[in-house]
């Protein structure tokens, strides 16, 4: 039995291509979370400092371009609030020399209402869930806000169905 695993075994790369090894990876690639970008005053003794998270950005940016990654993908809450944020930290982000990508977090939606629409977008978004392939892995994003209170204007059909839907 164990003979017929290890032989098995020789014919792993060729169904999943090459294997990866400790000085040899298929590929790299760089994650940040959590940015949380605002520009607003910060109270002494308040822990997170919104504001400091421009520059925090533009230091991961440079490290992450010295790097030889295959993407960057940032999980969501790029922002805290306020659509004139991202006016702020999408130009860091795009100084990034590898492609990048957007997971949508909650606080990504923390803006008024009529720009709501628009978040997607700003960040380069064409749909809020989609995938990308690199080197024959499926990088699937999801859209954790699709059935929620803060992604859509009051009254929106999808915000009602959401209210309903965390009503129960």
């Amino acid at each position: 039995m164990i003979l017929r695993f290890l032989a098995a075994l020789n014919f792993v790369p060729f169904f999943f291509g090459q294997l990866a090894t400790a000085d040899k990876p298929i590929f790299s690639f760089g994650v940040i979370a959590d940015c949380q970008y605002c520009n607003i005053p910060v109270a002494k003794d308040d822990k997170r400092q919104y504001p400091l998270s421009r520059e925090k950005l533009a230091k991961c940016v440079e490290q992450l371009n010295r790097l030889d990654l295959e993407f960057v993908v940032h999980l969501g809450d790029f922002i805290d609030k306020d659509y004139s944020s991202f006016a702020d930290v999408v130009p860091i982000y795009n100084r990034l020399k590898a492609d990048h990508y957007h997971v949508l977090g909650n606080h990504d939606y923390e803006v008024a209402d009529e720009s709501k629409a628009k978040v997607p977008g700003v960040l380069g978004l064409k749909e809020c869930y989609y995938h990308f392939v690199r080197k024959g892995y499926r990088f699937i994003v999801l859209d954790g806000n699709d059935v929620s209170l803060h992604a859509y204007p009051v009254g929106d059909p999808r915000f009602v169905q959401a209210k309903a839907y965390h009503a129960k």
